[in-house]
């Protein structure tokens, strides 16, 4: 089992298009960024399936675990949300 922060990969996706809005857009403008969203959220769901592949196991959101162990971050629960952003960027 592995963990991602699922949440901050849409906050910064969320940030990235909030700069792109600008007063007086035309429909077809609105219409790109909606897009651009919906792909967006395809590409992490795609990358979600990636990393479930390559650790055969189990991928957690991490927003769904309540409570880690004071020791560093030592979970047991690997967090890969490293390896989603990567995948985003579009590395291999």
């Amino acid at each position: 089992m592995v963990r991602v922060d699922v949440g901050s990969l849409f906050d910064e996706q969320k940030k990235n298009l909030a700069e792109k809005i600008k007063p007086g857009m035309s429909e077809e403008e609105q219409k790109a960024l909606l897009l651009s969203a919906e792909d967006y959220a395809r590409r992490v769901d795609g990358a979600l399936d990636v990393v479930a592949r390559e650790c055969d196991c189990a991928v957690v959101n991490a927003a769904a675990i309540l409570r880690l162990p004071e020791t560093g971050g030592a979970s047991g629960i690997p967090d890969m949300t490293w390896r989603v952003k990567e995948l985003l960027s579009g590395g291999r």
